[in-house]
């Protein structure tokens, strides 16, 4: 019973840090801003063990982005917001 306590908080362990890392990367121009509602969704991920951890890898791409516990800074977020719309400035 331990040993399947522990492999369930490993799993939801490892479930966050996927689905935590494929929001944050896969739009960090809007990581900064959604950090609380991706760690919300990471949560309850989490809490589905390794159902939620087997989710986590087949819609990220097999942890495609890694993982990640802790969100995009502010700068990185803003920068990679400039670098998303740098083709629509427009000089006079």
């Amino acid at each position: 019973m331990t040993l399947l306590m522990l492999g369930w908080i490993v799993c939801g362990i490892l479930g966050y840090g996927v689905t935590f890392a494929h929001f944050q990367d896969k739009w960090p121009q809007l990581a900064y801003r959604d950090r609380r509602e991706d760690a919300g969704f990471a949560a309850m991920v989490a809490i589905s063990g390794p159902i939620g951890l087997f989710a986590a890898l087949l819609f990220s791409g097999f942890a495609a982005n890694g993982l990640r516990y802790r969100p995009l800074s502010r700068e990185a977020s803003a920068a990679a917001h400039r670098q998303a719309y740098q083709h629509l400035e427009v000089d006079f």
